[in-house]
């Protein structure tokens, strides 16, 4: 069995751009109180606009 060999620093580069990735987008990811006991969670699109799941209003 072949086992992959990565040095720290590729692993390093591949972490530090995945926790870039989530600082961004955590900016766009809002609540959604739409039902009495949940909170639900949306993305905003654009200003005015919340794109999320249809159940999350329905």
């Amino acid at each position: 069995m072949i086992t992959p060999s990565y040095s720290p620093s590729v692993l390093l580069d591949f972490s530090n751009q995945l926790a870039d990735t989530v600082e961004r987008s955590a900016r766009s990811v809002v609540a959604v109180n739409a039902r009495r006991k949940r909170s639900l969670t949306g993305v905003h699109w654009r200003s005015g606009i919340i794109v999320t799941a249809d159940h999350t209003v329905l």
